[in-house]
């Protein structure tokens, strides 16, 4: 907790690129013959960001803001070629937190740039499905009609040993499987059997 209440969410550097930078707006529509190397890139990363917001979701928590700059497309220790991306994190978990308690920003991007997932307002409550309408159909994807949010937690794979762990952070404690109410406590691991 930085002093006046804010929440500060420190997070590894992550090599590699994010999910928009690397498959553009509304991949693989957009492309009339995807190479053999980009479809099982994109999958792959697709199937990891399914993993993560089901294991965020079976520790009961919400992410909130699924879009293809908040998705990083990594290469898993022990590949050898540098152009073929293997994985996929989320990143950037500022509204991440509780089923609910975690609700939209108040304030939120109106410019009808991205179109969420249907029920995504401000102030409102992030719901388990508005992750999963975003699993896919990313709202870079989708015609524009609704408002741009923003939201925070952490998920990520440990290098070491590939086995995914959650550790997510809102208000003024931890949010972990099993975490208590009186402060931040060990992180658990989690398998994605």
């Amino acid at each position: 907790m930085v002093r006046g209440g804010l929440t500060m969410v420190v997070m590894d550097r992550i090599e590699g690129q994010n999910a928009f930078s690397r498959f553009g707006k509304s991949y693989p529509q957009d492309s009339d013959s995807p190479s053999e190397v980009e479809d099982l890139s994109f999958n792959k990363v697709k199937v990891d960001v399914k993993k993560a917001v089901d294991l965020l979701h079976s520790s009961n928590l919400v992410f909130g803001d699924l879009r293809r700059p908040n998705i990083m497309v990594v290469r898993r220790p022990g590949t050898g070629d540098s152009l073929e991306y293997d994985g996929g994190m989320l990143i950037d978990f500022d509204w991440a937190g509780p089923v609910g308690q975690t609700k939209y920003p108040s304030v939120i991007n109106d410019s009808g740039e991205i179109d969420w997932a249907e029920g995504v307002k401000a102030g409102t409550l992030i719901e388990k499905h508005h992750d999963l309408d975003e699993v896919d159909t990313p709202a870079e994807a989708r015609p524009r009609k609704r408002t741009a949010l923003l939201l925070t937690a952490f998920v990520t794979t440990n290098s070491g040993d590939g086995v995914p762990f959650v550790r997510a952070t809102r208000g003024s404690g931890f949010y972990e499987k099993g975490a208590r109410e009186d402060g931040p406590q060990e992180q658990d691991r989690l398998s994605v059997g």
